[in-house]
């Protein structure tokens, strides 16, 4: 199963062509939803903030709900930011303090029909890798359904974001109308960040999935400005290292991807070599393979620009890497362009 880089990054300019095609398995995309949006099939992050709006309105620190319950400060804390699920017990003991039932209140933040979007999401995630864009309008309709049925505020938020995902896709992929395609992810976005608008992107907070949205704005706006695609990758980046979890995996390595393949493409050769390094480091401690043969393509090439003894080794990497992964048009490609640019034989 393999898929151009269209829907998650971009093709650098025929000079510098080095990464066309990459595989990579459906369970590195969906790891950006499982803990932060529908952690054990509840709502945890709304559940939490309720859980902080009874405490503040009866006048109570964190100190003194745990002086009560003998729940530490910091299990408090995780509780109200939607880190965990508590155990009935700890409820029992909070509801106590806090004149609330919050077992009863948690079953009412409980995510109806998660199995259903599950299964779609996966079907998406598939088809993607497929390039079946026929097949993914019908999945997309699988869950436009799913939007019908009730469930809470916060499932059809997501439902509604990643429905708004696929059709910028859809847009980029077969009618190659960029500028629709950004509409489409600004609109999602908007739906977990009000009044969001992409020139102010700086000034936001963005959760995991906020993230990914916000890469592939970037990823379409390089269509017509490299310069702000560029600067709203790094952003990506940067945002990622200070503020995201390494649990989130299945998206960190590809902004490192995107990042430092347009670096290459503009000629930011050592910056270029950074974020492939970050990636490929990243790739390492969590096992990741999918990216890794691509970023060690990238970090070769720069190597061999920037006159490293390295470079070689560091291409090898890469071809193995490509092998393990079946990625061979892309290796295909990569020892054509190797023989071209650098007169290397890999």
């Amino acid at each position: 199963m393999v898929m151009l880089l269209t829907c998650l990054s971009f093709t650098c300019s025929t000079t510098y062509i080095i990464i066309l095609l990459v595989k990579f398995s459906q369970s590195t995309l969906m790891w950006i939803f499982q803990k932060e949006v529908f952690s054990l099939y509840y709502n945890l992050s709304s559940f939490g903030s309720k859980v902080k709006q009874i405490r503040k309105k009866l006048s109570l620190t964190q100190s003194d709900v745990s002086k009560s319950t003998h729940i530490s400060e910091n299990t408090l804390c995780r509780i109200e930011l939607g880190q965990v699920l508590p155990k009935h017990d700890t409820l029992d003991l909070l509801s106590a303090v806090l004149h609330t039932d919050l077992n009863t209140l948690l079953l009412e933040h409980r995510i109806d029909n998660y199995k259903n979007f599950r299964e779609i999401e996966k079907q998406i995630w598939n088809t993607i890798e497929l390039r079946d864009y026929k097949e993914l309008n019908v999945v997309a309709k699988h869950l436009t359904e799913l939007l019908d049925t009730n469930m809470n505020e916060y499932y059809s938020i997501r439902c509604r974001q990643l429905l708004l995902y696929v059709e910028g896709v859809i847009i980029r992929n077969t009618d190659h109308d960029y500028s629709l395609a950004i509409d489409r992810l600004i609109t999602a976005l908007k739906l977990s960040i009000c009044d969001y608008e992409v020139d102010n992107y700086e000034t936001y907070k963005y959760k995991a999935f906020d993230l990914l949205l916000l890469m592939n704005v970037a990823v379409n706006i390089l269509a017509t400005n490299k310069d702000k695609g560029y600067h709203i990758l790094l952003f990506c980046y940067n945002f990622y290292n200070e503020h995201i979890p390494n649990a989130h995996l299945g998206l960190y390595e590809k902004i490192c991807v995107n990042l430092s393949s347009l670096s290459y493409d503009l000629g930011l050769y050592k910056d270029a070599l950074e974020y492939s390094s970050a990636g490929i480091e990243y790739c390492q401690k969590h096992r990741i393979y999918n990216f890794i043969g691509v970023l060690y393509i990238v970090k070769g090439a720069c190597e061999q620009i920037l006159g490293k003894e390295t470079a070689f080794k560091t291409l090898l990497a890469g071809k193995h890497f490509l092998e393990l992964a079946d990625q061979h048009e892309t290796l295909r490609d990569v020892v054509i362009q190797c023989k071209a640019l650098y007169d290397i034989d890999l």
